[in-house]
């Protein structure tokens, strides 16, 4: 798993590879210093496998950025990880899956 940290307008996290308990952790790390009280995008857009440790990473930037009201946007163009985040997501509030790293950003009213 490589993981890129940008920070910008909103902290961008993207994750190349197998997001598994292997290596979730690396990922865990970067979440709590990117999405803390503020909202951030996953870009799960060359993620090719997310299992339940993976999707820990993603609950835990939606529970640090719940009290300030903030967004969790994850691009995903892979159906397969789609599907797991529905349905492991539900109907989270400030959740939010988008096909396209633009779409994040106009969900997030950032340029660029």
């Amino acid at each position: 798993m490589d993981i890129k940290f940008e920070e910008n307008q909103v902290p961008i996290i993207t994750v190349k590879g197998e997001v598994d308990y292997n290596n979730a952790h690396r990922l865990n790390s970067v979440v709590k210093k990117a999405c803390e009280s503020r909202s951030c995008i996953f870009d799960l857009t060359d993620t090719t496998y997310l299992d339940s440790a993976g999707m820990q990473s993603i609950f835990l930037a939606v529970k640090l950025n719940a009290e300030a009201d903030g967004q969790v946007i994850v691009v995903i163009n892979n159906k397969n990880i789609s599907r797991v985040i529905e349905l492991s997501a539900g109907e989270l509030p400030n959740l939010k899956i988008v096909s396209s790293l633009s779409d994040a950003k106009k969900e997030l009213g950032v340029e660029g």
